[in-house]
């Protein structure tokens, strides 16, 4: 149990060539470390789930060289916005980038949902943010461009993640499927790669069909996802299930959970 890694965790990206669906964006941040051209101020937005943060913390090790077991932890630096909104976590957060690394070349302070800091946070990050100290780099991801104040967005170079395509997650789920030795069809990863726009969702999604009972519960995943009558994808299921009693016993008592997923808004 303790060696159990969820897939959305398993499969995140680690380098730029494993992030799916954003090659300008990576090929431009690739471009701009080799040339020692990145900016300071850094600012990825985009819907979530599209790679925004994976992307800063790509840049943060291939900034300072770092292999991907490497301990970083006194190099980058993340901060939650929603939970770390105020003025004192900024003046914390001003007040480390005065060290110098102790390893590598750059701290990295990555500030993820930054649209929800409050206004006098960002007034007291603007000094910083404008004149960063040269061993510093700000990497900002949000969700919400609009709601970050205009002399902000001036400082920072602006990188805008796109969503995902469907042809991207099904080969996503493909690689995934075929890695872990599992059987699947085209058709299903389809459905649920329509119906889902992030990497993380699609990922728990199929990790939750291989937990259970795959020939039962994968297709009521998809008639889920597809919006589709659950209990004819349950009977398709059942007649492959073999396991015996308690199967269908289980089986049973998810019934009114099915039921109440099938008829949901």
């Amino acid at each position: 149990m303790g060696d159990f890694i969820i897939s959305a965790r398993k499969y995140r990206p680690v380098n730029f060539d494993d992030v799916i669906g954003q090659k300008v964006i990576t090929d431009t941040l690739k471009s701009a470390i080799n040339n020692n051209k990145l900016a300071q101020a850094l600012l990825f937005t985009g819907p979530r789930g599209v790679g925004k943060t994976s992307c800063a913390r790509i840049v943060a090790r291939e900034l300072n060289n770092f292999e991907i077991s490497d301990d970083n932890s006194y190099n980058i630096f993340e901060l939650d916005a929603a939970s770390n909104n105020g003025v004192e976590g900024i003046r914390n957060l001003i007040e480390q980038t005065r060290i110098p690394p102790q390893t590598g070349k750059y701290k990295v302070y990555i500030i993820d949902e930054v649209h929800m800091l409050s206004s006098g946070a960002f007034n007291a990050f603007l000094k910083t943010l404008e004149e960063p100290p040269s061993h510093c780099v700000f990497i900002l991801a949000t969700t919400e461009k609009h709601k970050i104040i205009p002399t902000i967005l001036s400082r920072c170079q602006i990188y805008n993640f796109k969503r995902i395509t469907t042809d991207h997650m099904v080969n996503h789920l493909k690689n995934i499927c075929e890695l872990e030795k599992i059987k699947f069809e085209d058709e299903a990863l389809i459905l649920i790669a329509n119906k889902r726009t992030q990497f993380f969702e699609i990922n728990t999604i199929t990790k939750s069909g291989i937990n259970f009972w795959s020939a039962m519960y994968i297709p009521i995943v998809v008639a889920m996802a597809a919006k589709q009558n659950v209990f004819a994808a349950l009977s398709g299921g059942w007649m492959a299930v073999t396991a015996g009693t308690l199967t269908v016993v289980i089986s049973f008592l998810m019934i009114p959970l099915l039921y109440r997923l099938n008829n949901r808004e």
